[in-house]
């Protein structure tokens, strides 16, 4: 990548009421589980990555036409419920909601495949995804590798503009929520010497 180029990230952005939503589950990971966590991340800031890429100037423009598709997919998928049963960790760095890969998932594969398949045709830098998460912690000084299970109706959240088949029972409750719609185009920040 040339002097020029530049870090950027592709995100669901989530609603305040989901924003919320998510918070609880940091607050039981912090009083519950033991865990030494630091740096939590602001509310506001929580998102669900699509991809993080080094992208020439050149290009830029053409990826956020590729965002506006991307929108535009959203605003007609059926609205569906993403579920992040487990809280997980980066070794020393982030911790993390993961998103479970057997419930509702297809919808998030297909936005990152189609990103995939954009970056590798204009060959742009697109960085390996392990997971779908949610970052709650900066850091943590944890001394093991550990899997933490959450509440089964923690951290449920919607996801989708249209209305589908009313939701199952367990799920009513959160179809309260207000859906996560939003994706967004920004630039990767610096925190004290890394990428954040």
């Amino acid at each position: 990548m040339s002097s020029d180029g530049s870090k950027v990230f592709i995100s669901l952005q989530l609603p305040p009421s989901c924003q919320s939503e998510v918070a609880k589950s940091a607050q039981y990971i912090t009083l519950n589980q033991g865990v030494n966590v630091q740096e939590p991340v602001k509310e506001k800031s929580y998102h669900i990555t699509i991809g993080v890429m080094h992208v020439e100037e050149k290009d830029l423009a053409l990826l956020e036409k590729h965002v506006e598709d991307m929108q535009r997919s959203i605003d007609n998928m059926t609205k569906t419920f993403l579920s992040f049963p487990e809280c997980r960790r980066f070794g020393k760095g982030a911790v993390y909601l993961r998103l479970s890969d057997m419930e509702n998932s297809d919808s998030l594969k297909r936005l990152r495949e189609d990103l995939e398949e954009f970056c590798a045709a204009r060959s742009i830098d697109l960085l390996p995804l392990e997971t779908f998460h949610i970052t709650l912690f900066k850091s943590n000084t944890a001394h093991e590798d550990c899997i933490h299970y959450l509440p089964p109706d923690f951290a449920v959240l919607p996801f989708g503009n249209k209305e589908g088949p009313a939701p199952a029972t367990h799920l009513q409750r959160k179809d309260e929520l207000d859906a996560i719609t939003q994706v967004s185009l920004r630039h990767v920040k610096k925190y004290k010497g890394r990428d954040n």
